[in-house]
């Protein structure tokens, strides 16, 4: 590791106080920057901390401090819109710089970093203060800052909260159309609830455990859609939203949903937000934020079991044990028996956990952090903000053995493509073949007779499938879903929706009419707005062959060539070998079902069954 040395600057920024007329106000700690979340924060989300019972409510009791903290060059993008104008209306607005903060590609390192330096300008020695933490990315419903406010100065020294992410691409249109409205005072939590419910992100779809399409790789949240209205939860990773220190903040060791607040306060116990008409926060994410989490097939609670012990600390382990609740439900709607299902897989999960990770030193804050530090190494950086304990903080480098991702990364996009396949890759000639297979399943063909009429289900496991079933016409309905046009898929599925009758059979035929295969995020899509079915069948299909031509091009992308060069060049010789004999075989035209992890199908078939009453919600 190169020489380091602690910036002066730094020191000093983080030292200032506050004036003696701010001691009881409450300070918002807001980290923003980088033009794609200042747009987002402006344009989605500063207009919903702005209703009434959010800022406008803690203008004069107990009072507001907004410290945002952002990059020099950001202030003036920020400072003197309508926005933050509206701001300055009901709170005091500070700007606090993070530029020694930043390192290319590691924002979890530099978020927290941030908090720590937002909490140590405010605190004076001796004198409790109270701080909320808001992302820029959350938006609010109405009463949430008030809500946590009266919480946290209630005497709570930790305030945990979960949040619930949306599609961005999805609900922007409609939370635009909310926002700008001219009676617009806010988003009541369970109108806020209802229009999440509608755009859920593919990373919450994989981390429900009451379907069977999709799963995650790294769970942190499981979620249970209890009915139309109401998403139940269990949390092993929320977010700090609030707590009250008089002390400045030790040396920053733990992410700050990690162990931030715990060894801030010195006290692992926590308050949680347990129900969504306390405070909602609606965390705002491109669609295809962490898609990499997202994997075909269903949750495994034994699974789950050995992802969590990798990381979870006894800290995390204990937010689980409480039920959270999403309700879009009316208030006088009859209580359901909400958190079985949960209880009984918290308790399985829980009980096959062996001994807790650190909460100090975690081994994921220091891989994160020499991650961080070697980035700024590589631009030129060499100073350790004072936030760091330069002197026995920093993490030891590992032997740097494996290529780095980047490499494995141009590998693969070489040997197999990205969204379309390579030209030498089978699944290039096989998508070809299925494009012309695509409308001999479509919507114009509504029977359940014309399941025998197309190649695509000639063979016997399809066969058995359509005898399953009442081929009387309009028992069920069959819809051929384009998934690259989603506008015009939706608004199948809403037809779908409108045509259903409690019990029906409803069958889709899932393609991309560009070729590129059906991928977890598609599925998320699909069952977000396919909520009223329950599932019966999911079948994906692929050919005989080119499963092992996929394999033999996946190890050599990701294979490391220090440690396995013979078996690797093996790989290299037969891939071609299985290509050939794929393109020369006639078996693309003849589909089979595969199992789980169809690695790059391109065509699924899903049946399922209406749940309940078929209703157009707004925005479907």
């Amino acid at each position: 590791m190169s020489k380091v040395r602690t910036s002066a600057r730094a020191l000093a920024a983080s030292r200032k106080t506050v004036s003696p007329n701010q001691a009881d106000a409450v300070t918002l700690i807001a980290p923003v920057w980088g033009s794609r979340h200042i747009e987002r924060f402006l344009d989605l989300v500063l207009p919903t901390w702005l209703s009434p019972g959010n800022a406008p409510a803690l203008s004069k009791d107990p009072g507001l401090i907004v410290r945002i903290m952002t990059r020099a060059a950001d202030i003036a993008r920020l400072d003197g819109t309508d926005g933050v104008n509206a701001l300055r209306k009901v709170s005091e607005v500070e700007f606090s710089t993070i530029d020694d903060l930043l390192a290319p590609d590691c924002v979890p390192v530099t978020l927290t970093l941030a908090l720590h330096r937002g909490i140590a300008r405010g605190v004076v020695a001796g004198r409790p203060r109270s701080f909320l933490f808001i992302n820029s990315d959350f938006a609010l419903a109405d009463g949430s800052l008030a809500y946590a406010a009266r919480a946290i100065q209630s005497g709570k020294r930790l305030l945990l909260s979960p949040s619930l992410r949306v599609d961005e691409e999805s609900i922007r249109p409609a939370l635009r159309a909310r926002l700008q409205e001219p009676a617009f005072r806010g988003f009541p939590p369970r109108e806020m609830v209802g229009l999440a419910l509608q755009h859920l992100h593919p990373t919450v779809h994989s981390s429900r455990m009451d379907q069977a399409w999709l799963k995650s790789r790294h769970t942190h949240q499981l979620y249970w859609l209890q009915d139309q209205d109401t998403l139940l939860a269990r949390g092993f990773c929320l977010f700090a939203l609030g707590l009250t220190t008089s002390e400045p903040p030790p040396p920053a060791a733990a992410f700050c949903d990690y162990g931030m607040g715990p060894m801030i306060t010195g006290d692992i116990a926590a308050d949680i937000v347990d129900h969504s008409d306390k405070f909602l926060a609606l965390e705002i994410a491109p669609h295809d934020y962490e898609a990499g989490l997202c994997d075909f097939g269903p949750p495994d609670t034994g699974e789950i079991g050995r992802q969590l012990q990798q990381w979870t600390t006894e800290f995390h382990r204990r937010q689980a044990l409480t039920p959270l609740v999403f309700t879009a439900a009316p208030p006088d709607a009859p209580q359901l028996p909400a958190h079985l299902p949960s209880t009984a897989a918290i308790s399985a999960i829980l009980g096959q956990l062996g001994p807790p990770q650190p909460m100090s030193r975690h081994p994921n804050w220091q891989g994160g952090l020499l991650g961080w530090l070697r980035s700024r190494e590589e631009i030129g950086i060499l100073s350790v903000p004072v936030e760091i304990d330069a002197k026995s903080g920093l993490p030891a480098a590992p032997e740097r053995v494996a290529p780095r991702a980047a490499l494995r990364t141009a590998a693969r996009r070489f040997l197999v493509g990205g969204a379309r396949r390579a030209p030498w890759q089978p699944y290039h000639t096989l998508s070809r073949n299925l494009a012309g297979l695509v409308g001999e399943a479509s919507a114009e063909q509504p029977r359940p007779s014309a399941l025998g009429a197309s190649r695509l289900y000639s063979f016997q496991p399809l066969d058995e499938f359509r005898n399953r079933h009442d081929p009387a016409p309009g028992s069920s309905l069959i819809i051929g879903l384009d998934l690259t046009n989603w506008s015009s898929a939706r608004s199948f599925l809403n037809q779908a929706r409108l045509a259903g009758v409690e019990g029906q059979k409803q069958h889709f035929l899932l393609t991309h009419a560009d070729d590129s295969p059906i991928t977890a995020l598609d599925l998320s899509r699909i069952h977000s707005a396919a909520d009223f079915l329950e599932t019966e069948a999911l079948l994906f299909f692929d050919t005989r062959l080119d499963a092992a031509a996929e394999k033999a091009y996946g190890r050599i992308a990701d294979g490391n060539w220090s440690s396995r060069p013979a078996s690797l060049a093996f790989d290299a010789l037969l891939a071609p070998v299985w290509t050939a004999a794929c393109l020369a075989s006639g078996l693309l035209s003849r589909l089979r079902p595969v199992s789980w992890r169809p690695r790059a199908t391109n065509v699924a078939l899903l049946t399922g069954r209406v749940r309940w009453n078929a209703r157009t919600r707004d925005g479907a």
